[in-house]
Protein backbone atom coordinates (compact mmCIF):
# COMPACT_ATOMS: atom_id res chain seq x y z
CA UNK A 1 0.00 0.00 0.00
CA UNK A 2 2.62 2.70 0.80
CA UNK A 3 4.48 2.19 -2.75
CA UNK A 4 0.55 2.43 -4.42
CA UNK A 5 0.43 5.95 -2.57
CA UNK A 6 3.69 7.39 -3.20
CA UNK A 7 3.82 6.33 -6.79
CA UNK A 8 0.02 7.96 -6.78
CA UNK A 9 2.42 10.88 -5.64
CA UNK A 10 4.91 10.47 -8.27
CA UNK A 11 2.15 11.08 -10.88
CA UNK A 12 0.71 13.96 -9.37
CA UNK A 13 4.26 15.39 -9.34
CA UNK A 14 5.25 15.29 -12.74
CA UNK A 15 2.04 17.54 -13.37
CA UNK A 16 4.53 20.58 -12.57
CA UNK A 17 7.51 19.43 -15.25
CA UNK A 18 8.91 23.02 -16.72
CA UNK A 19 6.64 25.26 -14.34
CA UNK A 20 8.52 24.19 -10.78
CA UNK A 21 12.15 25.62 -11.68
CA UNK A 22 14.62 26.22 -9.59
CA UNK A 23 11.97 24.41 -7.45
CA UNK A 24 11.77 20.56 -6.80
CA UNK A 25 8.90 18.92 -8.20
CA UNK A 26 6.92 17.29 -5.65
CA UNK A 27 3.34 15.33 -4.93
CA UNK A 28 1.41 14.65 -2.10
CA UNK A 29 -1.15 12.42 -1.00
CA UNK A 30 -3.21 12.07 2.49
CA UNK A 31 -4.57 8.67 3.13
CA UNK A 32 -6.66 8.35 5.76
CA UNK A 33 -8.47 4.65 6.54
CA UNK A 34 -7.34 3.45 3.38
CA UNK A 35 -8.98 6.55 1.46
CA UNK A 36 -7.55 9.11 -0.36
CA UNK A 37 -8.69 12.56 1.19
CA UNK A 38 -6.56 14.83 -0.30
CA UNK A 39 -3.75 15.92 -3.20
CA UNK A 40 -1.66 18.11 -4.63
CA UNK A 41 1.33 19.22 -6.27
CA UNK A 42 3.85 22.43 -6.93
CA UNK A 43 2.51 23.47 -9.53
CA UNK A 44 4.97 26.88 -9.95
CA UNK A 45 7.87 28.37 -8.07
CA UNK A 46 6.64 31.31 -5.40
CA UNK A 47 3.23 29.10 -5.35
CA UNK A 48 2.13 26.94 -2.88
CA UNK A 49 4.10 23.76 -2.15
CA UNK A 50 2.47 20.08 -2.56
CA UNK A 51 1.59 19.79 0.97
CA UNK A 52 -0.33 22.80 1.47
CA UNK A 53 -1.84 22.53 -1.90
CA UNK A 54 -2.69 18.60 -0.99
CA UNK A 55 -4.35 19.97 2.61
CA UNK A 56 -5.72 22.68 0.39
CA UNK A 57 -7.80 20.13 -1.38
CA UNK A 58 -9.34 17.56 1.76
CA UNK A 59 -12.46 16.18 1.97
CA UNK A 60 -12.27 15.91 5.57
CA UNK A 61 -10.50 16.78 8.91
CA UNK A 62 -6.35 15.02 8.22
CA UNK A 63 -6.12 14.52 11.75
CA UNK A 64 -4.65 10.88 12.22
CA UNK A 65 -4.08 10.26 8.57
CA UNK A 66 -1.16 9.34 6.54
CA UNK A 67 0.40 11.87 4.56
CA UNK A 68 2.88 10.91 1.57
CA UNK A 69 5.09 12.99 0.33
CA UNK A 70 7.84 12.39 -2.86
CA UNK A 71 10.05 15.00 -1.35
CA UNK A 72 11.00 16.01 2.58
CA UNK A 73 8.86 18.59 3.60
CA UNK A 74 10.64 21.96 4.18
CA UNK A 75 10.98 23.41 7.40
CA UNK A 76 12.29 26.93 6.54
CA UNK A 77 10.24 30.06 5.75
CA UNK A 78 10.94 30.76 1.75
CA UNK A 79 7.90 31.96 -0.46
CA UNK A 80 5.71 30.13 1.95
CA UNK A 81 5.62 29.17 5.17
CA UNK A 82 7.46 25.67 6.32
CA UNK A 83 5.17 22.79 4.89
CA UNK A 84 6.11 21.21 8.46
CA UNK A 85 4.09 23.95 10.36
CA UNK A 86 1.11 23.17 8.42
CA UNK A 87 1.40 18.83 8.60
CA UNK A 88 1.67 19.44 12.43
CA UNK A 89 -1.38 21.69 12.18
CA UNK A 90 -3.48 19.04 10.88
CA UNK A 91 -2.04 16.50 13.33
CA UNK A 92 -1.18 14.26 10.68
CA UNK A 93 0.06 11.05 12.46
CA UNK A 94 2.58 9.44 9.88
CA UNK A 95 4.45 10.65 7.64
CA UNK A 96 6.13 8.74 4.63
CA UNK A 97 8.90 10.68 2.56
CA UNK A 98 10.41 9.63 -0.64
CA UNK A 99 13.13 11.40 -0.96
CA UNK A 100 15.63 13.95 1.41
CA UNK A 101 15.84 17.32 0.50
CA UNK A 102 19.66 17.69 -0.30
CA UNK A 103 18.88 21.28 0.92
CA UNK A 104 21.40 21.82 3.62
CA UNK A 105 18.28 23.83 5.19
CA UNK A 106 16.02 21.69 5.48
CA UNK A 107 18.25 18.33 4.94
CA UNK A 108 16.95 16.00 7.67
CA UNK A 109 15.92 19.03 9.89
CA UNK A 110 11.88 18.67 8.21
CA UNK A 111 12.04 14.98 9.13
CA UNK A 112 13.14 15.16 12.59
CA UNK A 113 10.89 18.51 13.36
CA UNK A 114 8.17 15.72 12.71
CA UNK A 115 9.28 13.26 14.83
CA UNK A 116 9.85 16.13 17.65
CA UNK A 117 6.13 16.76 17.36
CA UNK A 118 4.93 13.23 17.59
CA UNK A 119 4.73 12.25 14.28
CA UNK A 120 5.96 8.79 13.18
CA UNK A 121 8.20 9.21 9.92
CA UNK A 122 9.29 6.79 7.12
CA UNK A 123 11.76 7.60 5.16
CA UNK A 124 13.16 6.16 1.49
CA UNK A 125 9.79 4.63 0.17
CA UNK A 126 10.41 4.75 -3.37
CA UNK A 127 13.37 6.49 -3.20
CA UNK A 128 14.92 5.66 -6.52
CA UNK A 129 11.30 6.69 -7.81
CA UNK A 130 11.40 9.99 -6.23
CA UNK A 131 15.02 10.86 -7.00
CA UNK A 132 14.62 10.64 -10.49
CA UNK A 133 11.95 13.27 -10.20
CA UNK A 134 14.10 16.03 -9.36
CA UNK A 135 18.05 15.37 -11.39
CA UNK A 136 18.31 19.46 -12.01
CA UNK A 137 17.43 19.92 -8.63
CA UNK A 138 19.48 18.16 -6.54
CA UNK A 139 22.35 18.11 -9.45
CA UNK A 140 22.25 22.47 -8.13
CA UNK A 141 21.73 21.89 -5.15
CA UNK A 142 24.60 19.46 -4.37
CA UNK A 143 27.38 20.95 -7.31
CA UNK A 144 26.03 24.47 -7.56
CA UNK A 145 25.80 24.94 -11.38
CA UNK A 146 22.59 24.61 -13.62
CA UNK A 147 21.72 21.11 -15.32
CA UNK A 148 23.15 21.22 -18.78
CA UNK A 149 20.59 19.51 -21.70
CA UNK A 150 21.98 19.19 -25.34
CA UNK A 151 19.89 18.41 -28.05
CA UNK A 152 21.26 16.45 -31.17
CA UNK A 153 19.99 14.73 -33.95
CA UNK A 154 21.68 12.01 -36.14
CA UNK A 155 20.44 8.75 -38.23
CA UNK A 156 21.32 5.43 -37.15
CA UNK A 157 24.07 5.32 -39.28
CA UNK A 158 25.83 8.67 -37.80
CA UNK A 159 24.61 10.75 -39.95
CA UNK A 160 23.42 14.70 -39.52
CA UNK A 161 21.95 15.51 -42.59
CA UNK A 162 22.25 14.23 -46.43
CA UNK A 163 25.59 14.60 -48.41
CA UNK A 164 24.19 17.61 -50.21
CA UNK A 165 23.15 19.36 -46.73
CA UNK A 166 19.44 19.59 -48.74
CA UNK A 167 17.51 17.80 -45.93
CA UNK A 168 14.65 19.57 -43.96
CA UNK A 169 14.50 17.04 -41.24
CA UNK A 170 15.95 13.89 -39.93
CA UNK A 171 13.85 13.67 -37.00
CA UNK A 172 9.99 12.43 -36.83
CA UNK A 173 7.35 14.81 -36.18
CA UNK A 174 6.94 13.61 -32.53
CA UNK A 175 10.87 14.51 -32.06
CA UNK A 176 10.24 17.90 -33.70
CA UNK A 177 7.42 18.16 -31.10
CA UNK A 178 9.93 17.33 -28.40
CA UNK A 179 12.35 19.83 -29.31
CA UNK A 180 9.40 22.80 -29.08
CA UNK A 181 8.61 21.47 -25.69
CA UNK A 182 12.06 21.32 -24.62
CA UNK A 183 12.51 25.17 -25.84
CA UNK A 184 9.18 26.58 -23.63
CA UNK A 185 10.87 24.26 -20.85
CA UNK A 186 14.26 25.67 -21.01
CA UNK A 187 15.70 29.92 -20.53
CA UNK A 188 18.15 30.10 -23.39
CA UNK A 189 19.27 28.08 -26.27
CA UNK A 190 22.16 28.25 -27.98
CA UNK A 191 23.89 27.42 -31.77
CA UNK A 192 26.36 28.45 -33.51
CA UNK A 193 26.58 30.67 -36.57
CA UNK A 194 26.87 27.55 -39.19
CA UNK A 195 23.09 26.13 -37.97
CA UNK A 196 21.80 29.40 -38.90
CA UNK A 197 23.57 30.11 -41.94
CA UNK A 198 22.55 26.34 -42.86
CA UNK A 199 18.86 26.41 -41.48
CA UNK A 200 17.64 30.29 -41.21
CA UNK A 201 15.94 28.38 -38.36
CA UNK A 202 13.99 30.70 -35.57
CA UNK A 203 14.99 28.68 -32.47
CA UNK A 204 11.36 29.78 -30.60
CA UNK A 205 9.19 27.61 -29.26
CA UNK A 206 6.37 27.36 -31.37
CA UNK A 207 3.49 26.07 -28.73
CA UNK A 208 0.47 28.75 -28.02
CA UNK A 209 1.11 30.85 -24.65
CA UNK A 210 4.71 28.69 -24.26
CA UNK A 211 7.46 30.81 -22.96
CA UNK A 212 10.13 32.00 -25.53
CA UNK A 213 13.90 31.16 -24.57
CA UNK A 214 16.80 33.86 -24.85
CA UNK A 215 18.31 32.97 -28.54
CA UNK A 216 22.31 33.27 -28.21
CA UNK A 217 24.38 32.86 -31.31
CA UNK A 218 28.52 32.35 -31.26
CA UNK A 219 29.36 34.22 -34.62
CA UNK A 220 32.68 35.02 -34.10
CA UNK A 221 32.90 37.05 -37.22
CA UNK A 222 29.47 38.34 -37.21
CA UNK A 223 28.11 36.66 -40.49
CA UNK A 224 25.01 36.43 -39.17
CA UNK A 225 23.09 38.46 -42.48
CA UNK A 226 20.70 41.10 -41.37
CA UNK A 227 17.93 39.30 -43.25
CA UNK A 228 18.01 35.95 -41.32
CA UNK A 229 14.93 34.84 -39.05
CA UNK A 230 16.76 35.33 -35.87
CA UNK A 231 17.70 38.90 -36.57
CA UNK A 232 14.48 40.09 -38.32
CA UNK A 233 12.27 38.64 -35.46
CA UNK A 234 14.97 40.23 -32.80
CA UNK A 235 12.55 42.48 -30.98
CA UNK A 236 10.37 39.81 -30.41
CA UNK A 237 12.38 37.54 -29.33
CA UNK A 238 15.76 38.40 -27.02
CA UNK A 239 18.42 37.67 -29.38
CA UNK A 240 22.38 38.10 -28.50
CA UNK A 241 25.10 37.18 -30.95
CA UNK A 242 28.54 36.59 -29.56
CA UNK A 243 31.48 37.17 -31.75
CA UNK A 244 34.84 37.32 -31.26
CA UNK A 245 35.64 40.20 -33.40
CA UNK A 246 33.71 44.02 -34.41
CA UNK A 247 32.78 44.29 -38.13
CA UNK A 248 30.83 46.80 -39.94
CA UNK A 249 27.57 44.34 -39.38
CA UNK A 250 27.40 45.59 -35.34
CA UNK A 251 25.28 49.06 -36.26
CA UNK A 252 22.87 47.35 -38.29
CA UNK A 253 22.22 44.18 -35.73
CA UNK A 254 21.62 46.60 -32.98
CA UNK A 255 19.32 48.91 -34.91
CA UNK A 256 17.27 45.93 -35.69
CA UNK A 257 17.36 44.74 -31.88
CA UNK A 258 20.12 42.23 -31.40
CA UNK A 259 22.16 42.31 -28.72
CA UNK A 260 26.06 42.21 -29.61
CA UNK A 261 28.76 40.62 -27.18
CA UNK A 262 32.61 40.32 -28.41
CA UNK A 263 34.75 38.35 -26.72
CA UNK A 264 37.53 36.68 -28.46
CA UNK A 265 39.39 33.84 -27.84
CA UNK A 266 41.92 31.52 -29.50
CA UNK A 267 41.98 31.04 -33.14
CA UNK A 268 39.76 33.58 -33.92
CA UNK A 269 37.19 32.19 -32.07
CA UNK A 270 34.51 32.94 -29.13
CA UNK A 271 35.98 32.37 -25.64
CA UNK A 272 33.29 30.43 -24.37
CA UNK A 273 34.97 30.64 -20.63
CA UNK A 274 34.67 34.55 -20.89
CA UNK A 275 31.22 34.30 -22.36
CA UNK A 276 29.86 32.50 -18.84
CA UNK A 277 32.30 35.06 -16.38
CA UNK A 278 31.02 38.16 -18.52
CA UNK A 279 27.58 37.29 -18.16
CA UNK A 280 28.33 36.90 -14.49
CA UNK A 281 30.31 40.42 -14.08
CA UNK A 282 28.01 42.52 -16.09
CA UNK A 283 25.71 45.27 -14.89
CA UNK A 284 22.72 43.94 -16.97
CA UNK A 285 19.97 42.47 -15.85
CA UNK A 286 18.95 39.85 -18.22
CA UNK A 287 16.64 38.44 -15.91
CA UNK A 288 14.59 42.00 -16.36
CA UNK A 289 15.11 42.12 -20.34
CA UNK A 290 13.86 38.12 -20.95
CA UNK A 291 11.28 38.30 -18.30
CA UNK A 292 12.78 35.19 -17.06
CA UNK A 293 13.20 34.10 -13.45
CA UNK A 294 16.69 31.89 -14.32
CA UNK A 295 18.81 31.24 -17.39
CA UNK A 296 21.24 28.55 -18.64
CA UNK A 297 22.24 27.39 -22.25
CA UNK A 298 20.62 24.03 -22.07
CA UNK A 299 20.82 21.44 -24.36
CA UNK A 300 20.68 17.47 -24.28
CA UNK A 301 23.58 15.83 -24.26
CA UNK A 302 23.85 12.40 -25.21
CA UNK A 303 26.21 9.44 -23.90
CA UNK A 304 27.32 6.64 -26.96
CA UNK A 305 24.74 4.72 -27.04
CA UNK A 306 22.21 7.53 -27.96
CA UNK A 307 20.71 7.93 -24.07
CA UNK A 308 20.54 10.89 -22.52
CA UNK A 309 23.06 11.84 -19.88
CA UNK A 310 22.48 11.94 -16.26
CA UNK A 311 23.60 13.93 -13.91
CA UNK A 312 27.05 12.01 -12.73
CA UNK A 313 27.90 11.75 -16.57
CA UNK A 314 26.94 15.26 -16.61
CA UNK A 315 28.64 16.51 -13.97
CA UNK A 316 32.10 14.12 -14.73
CA UNK A 317 31.92 15.94 -18.78
CA UNK A 318 31.96 20.05 -16.79
CA UNK A 319 34.90 18.89 -14.96
CA UNK A 320 36.45 17.11 -17.61
CA UNK A 321 36.25 20.72 -19.71
CA UNK A 322 36.32 22.78 -17.05
CA UNK A 323 33.11 23.92 -17.74
CA UNK A 324 31.35 26.67 -15.51
CA UNK A 325 27.51 27.55 -15.51
CA UNK A 326 25.83 30.59 -14.17
CA UNK A 327 21.39 31.07 -14.35
CA UNK A 328 19.65 34.37 -15.11
CA UNK A 329 18.37 34.14 -11.23
CA UNK A 330 22.04 34.46 -10.32
CA UNK A 331 22.69 37.22 -12.31
CA UNK A 332 19.24 39.25 -11.45
CA UNK A 333 19.79 38.07 -7.49
CA UNK A 334 23.58 39.84 -7.90
CA UNK A 335 22.13 42.95 -9.38
CA UNK A 336 19.46 43.54 -6.76
CA UNK A 337 21.63 43.04 -4.04
CA UNK A 338 24.91 44.70 -5.48
CA UNK A 339 23.72 47.59 -7.72
CA UNK A 340 21.42 50.24 -6.18
CA UNK A 341 18.20 50.84 -8.27
CA UNK A 342 15.78 52.45 -5.94
CA UNK A 343 16.63 56.12 -5.87
CA UNK A 344 15.50 58.72 -3.06
CA UNK A 345 14.11 61.86 -4.60
CA UNK A 346 12.49 63.60 -1.45
CA UNK A 347 12.01 63.55 2.52
CA UNK A 348 9.65 65.80 4.06
CA UNK A 349 7.99 65.82 7.63
CA UNK A 350 4.59 63.84 7.26
CA UNK A 351 2.08 64.57 10.53
CA UNK A 352 -0.64 62.44 10.66
CA UNK A 353 -3.60 61.39 13.40
CA UNK A 354 -1.69 58.11 14.52
CA UNK A 355 1.99 60.78 15.66
CA UNK A 356 4.57 62.31 13.00
CA UNK A 357 6.68 60.56 10.76
CA UNK A 358 8.52 61.50 8.11
CA UNK A 359 8.16 60.62 4.36
CA UNK A 360 10.97 59.64 1.75
CA UNK A 361 9.65 59.50 -1.79
CA UNK A 362 11.68 56.91 -3.37
CA UNK A 363 12.23 55.51 -7.80
CA UNK A 364 12.66 52.59 -9.01
CA UNK A 365 15.15 53.85 -12.10
CA UNK A 366 14.20 50.15 -13.73
CA UNK A 367 10.51 50.28 -13.75
CA UNK A 368 9.85 53.96 -13.11
CA UNK A 369 7.48 52.99 -10.03
CA UNK A 370 7.01 55.04 -6.97
CA UNK A 371 7.39 54.01 -3.70
CA UNK A 372 7.28 55.52 -0.05
CA UNK A 373 8.31 55.27 3.72
CA UNK A 374 7.03 56.06 6.33
CA UNK A 375 9.99 56.79 9.50
CA UNK A 376 8.97 57.05 12.62
CA UNK A 377 11.77 58.49 15.68
CA UNK A 378 15.34 57.17 15.55
CA UNK A 379 16.50 54.52 13.43
CA UNK A 380 20.03 55.56 12.56
CA UNK A 381 21.20 52.88 14.79
CA UNK A 382 19.65 50.27 12.44
CA UNK A 383 19.22 48.10 15.02
CA UNK A 384 15.65 45.87 15.87
CA UNK A 385 13.80 48.33 13.82
CA UNK A 386 10.14 47.36 13.71
CA UNK A 387 9.08 47.64 9.93
CA UNK A 388 5.62 47.06 7.64
CA UNK A 389 5.85 46.17 4.36
CA UNK A 390 2.66 47.50 2.63
CA UNK A 391 1.33 46.86 -1.18
CA UNK A 392 -1.07 49.00 -1.76
CA UNK A 393 -4.88 48.87 -1.86
CA UNK A 394 -7.09 51.53 -3.10
CA UNK A 395 -9.46 50.09 -2.44
CA UNK A 396 -8.88 49.04 0.94
CA UNK A 397 -6.22 51.91 2.43
CA UNK A 398 -8.30 54.76 1.21
CA UNK A 399 -12.29 53.84 0.94
CA UNK A 400 -11.93 51.45 3.83
CA UNK A 401 -13.15 48.40 1.68
CA UNK A 402 -14.71 45.37 4.10
CA UNK A 403 -13.45 42.98 1.02
CA UNK A 404 -9.97 43.05 2.70
CA UNK A 405 -7.86 43.50 6.17
CA UNK A 406 -5.78 46.45 4.00
CA UNK A 407 -6.74 49.22 5.18
CA UNK A 408 -7.08 48.11 8.64
CA UNK A 409 -3.11 46.66 8.12
CA UNK A 410 -2.21 50.06 7.43
CA UNK A 411 -3.75 52.03 10.37
CA UNK A 412 -2.98 49.65 12.22
CA UNK A 413 0.78 48.89 11.89
CA UNK A 414 0.92 52.86 11.66
CA UNK A 415 -0.35 52.71 15.44
CA UNK A 416 2.19 49.82 16.20
CA UNK A 417 5.33 51.79 14.86
CA UNK A 418 4.22 54.91 17.04
CA UNK A 419 3.56 53.38 20.25
CA UNK A 420 6.86 51.53 19.19
CA UNK A 421 8.63 55.04 18.92
CA UNK A 422 10.61 53.87 16.24
CA UNK A 423 10.35 51.91 12.86
CA UNK A 424 9.56 52.28 9.69
CA UNK A 425 6.32 51.51 6.80
CA UNK A 426 6.85 50.95 3.28
CA UNK A 427 4.40 51.87 1.29
CA UNK A 428 4.78 49.68 -2.05
CA UNK A 429 3.01 50.34 -5.49
CA UNK A 430 1.88 46.90 -5.89
CA UNK A 431 -1.67 47.22 -6.46
CA UNK A 432 -3.53 44.01 -6.51
CA UNK A 433 -0.77 41.83 -5.30
CA UNK A 434 0.50 42.87 -8.54
CA UNK A 435 -2.26 42.95 -11.36
CA UNK A 436 -3.42 46.60 -10.89
CA UNK A 437 -6.16 48.39 -10.27
CA UNK A 438 -8.60 47.42 -13.28
CA UNK A 439 -7.56 43.83 -12.95
CA UNK A 440 -8.09 43.99 -9.29
CA UNK A 441 -11.32 45.09 -9.87
CA UNK A 442 -12.06 42.42 -12.52
CA UNK A 443 -10.98 39.99 -9.63
CA UNK A 444 -13.73 41.42 -7.41
CA UNK A 445 -16.19 40.41 -10.19
CA UNK A 446 -15.01 37.19 -10.93
CA UNK A 447 -15.27 36.92 -6.82
CA UNK A 448 -19.22 37.92 -6.56
CA UNK A 449 -19.48 35.11 -8.94
CA UNK A 450 -17.99 32.32 -6.26
CA UNK A 451 -14.55 32.63 -6.88
CA UNK A 452 -11.94 32.97 -4.29
CA UNK A 453 -9.24 35.73 -4.36
CA UNK A 454 -6.86 33.26 -5.43
CA UNK A 455 -8.98 31.55 -8.17
CA UNK A 456 -10.29 34.98 -9.32
CA UNK A 457 -6.65 36.23 -10.02
CA UNK A 458 -5.83 32.71 -12.06
CA UNK A 459 -8.75 33.00 -14.07
CA UNK A 460 -7.60 36.15 -15.38
CA UNK A 461 -4.49 34.88 -16.60
CA UNK A 462 -2.26 35.71 -13.22
CA UNK A 463 -0.10 34.12 -10.43
CA UNK A 464 -1.95 34.02 -7.40
CA UNK A 465 0.82 36.97 -6.32
CA UNK A 466 3.35 39.26 -8.83
CA UNK A 467 4.73 40.97 -5.97
CA UNK A 468 8.26 41.38 -5.63
CA UNK A 469 9.72 42.88 -2.32
CA UNK A 470 13.71 43.69 -3.88
CA UNK A 471 13.05 47.27 -4.07
CA UNK A 472 11.60 47.56 -0.96
CA UNK A 473 15.31 45.08 0.45
CA UNK A 474 17.15 48.40 -1.44
CA UNK A 475 15.10 50.86 0.83
CA UNK A 476 15.73 49.23 3.97
CA UNK A 477 19.30 49.63 2.70
CA UNK A 478 19.29 52.98 1.86
CA UNK A 479 17.65 53.88 5.15
CA UNK A 480 20.55 52.25 7.29
CA UNK A 481 18.83 49.19 8.72
CA UNK A 482 20.89 46.51 10.10
CA UNK A 483 18.33 44.00 11.77
CA UNK A 484 14.55 44.07 11.59
CA UNK A 485 11.29 43.09 13.34
CA UNK A 486 8.92 42.37 10.40
CA UNK A 487 5.01 43.01 11.21
CA UNK A 488 3.69 40.44 8.89
CA UNK A 489 1.85 37.38 8.00
CA UNK A 490 2.67 36.35 4.77
CA UNK A 491 5.78 34.50 4.44
CA UNK A 492 6.36 35.61 0.55
CA UNK A 493 7.84 39.21 2.17
CA UNK A 494 10.62 37.32 4.51
CA UNK A 495 11.54 34.92 0.94
CA UNK A 496 11.39 38.61 -0.66
CA UNK A 497 13.87 40.50 1.44
CA UNK A 498 16.32 37.42 2.30
CA UNK A 499 19.85 37.92 0.99
CA UNK A 500 20.38 41.18 1.49
CA UNK A 501 22.22 42.95 4.14
CA UNK A 502 20.74 43.09 7.36
CA UNK A 503 18.91 40.36 9.18
CA UNK A 504 15.01 39.68 9.87
CA UNK A 505 15.28 39.01 13.94
CA UNK A 506 11.75 38.27 14.68
CA UNK A 507 8.26 38.09 12.93
CA UNK A 508 5.70 40.62 14.47
CA UNK A 509 1.89 39.17 13.91
CA UNK A 510 -0.45 41.83 12.32
CA UNK A 511 -3.81 39.96 12.93
CA UNK A 512 -7.32 41.40 11.81
CA UNK A 513 -10.19 39.96 13.23
CA UNK A 514 -12.66 39.05 9.96
CA UNK A 515 -15.17 41.35 9.73
CA UNK A 516 -18.50 40.67 7.46
CA UNK A 517 -17.62 40.63 4.24
CA UNK A 518 -13.34 39.78 4.15
CA UNK A 519 -14.32 36.25 5.95
CA UNK A 520 -13.03 34.02 2.94
CA UNK A 521 -10.59 36.28 2.00
CA UNK A 522 -8.62 35.99 4.77
CA UNK A 523 -9.37 32.15 4.98
CA UNK A 524 -8.16 31.72 1.06
CA UNK A 525 -4.83 33.41 2.13
CA UNK A 526 -4.13 31.28 4.97
CA UNK A 527 -5.48 28.37 3.22
CA UNK A 528 -3.85 28.71 -0.21
CA UNK A 529 -1.09 31.76 0.36
CA UNK A 530 0.33 30.70 3.08
CA UNK A 531 -0.65 33.09 5.37
CA UNK A 532 -0.23 32.70 9.47
CA UNK A 533 -2.90 33.19 11.77
CA UNK A 534 -2.49 32.42 15.57
CA UNK A 535 -5.28 34.32 16.71
CA UNK A 536 -8.31 34.45 13.78
CA UNK A 537 -10.35 31.58 13.59
CA UNK A 538 -12.68 31.04 10.75
CA UNK A 539 -15.76 29.09 12.89
CA UNK A 540 -19.11 30.42 11.23
CA UNK A 541 -20.95 32.27 13.13
CA UNK A 542 -24.50 31.99 14.37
Amino acid sequence: MEKKYMLHAIELAKQGLGYTNPNPMVGAVIVKEGRIIGEGYHHKCGELHAERNAFASLTESAESADLYVTLEPCCHFGRTAPCTDAIIEHRIARVFIGSTDPNPKVSGKGAKILRNHGIEVIENVCKEECDELNPVFFHYITQRRPYIVMKYAMTLDGKISTRTGKSKWITGEEARKHVHRLRARYAAILCGIGTVLADDPMLNARIPGAHQPIRIVLDSCLRIPVSSKLVMSARDYKTIIVCSKINSNKNALEELGCEILCLPGADGRVDLHALVEELGKRQVDLCRLAGLTECGICCEIMKDDGTMMRTPELFEMSQKHELVFITIKDLQDYLRRNEMHMKREACAKLPTVYGDFQICGYVNDITGEHHVALICGDISDGENVLCRVHSECLTGDVFGSGRCDCGDQLHTAMQMIQKEGRGILLYMRQEGRGIGLINKLKAYELQEQGRDTVEANVELGFAPDLREYWSGAQILQDLGVKTLRLLINNPSKIYGLEGFNFKIVERVPIEIAPGKFDRKYLKTKQEKMGHIFKSITFENKN
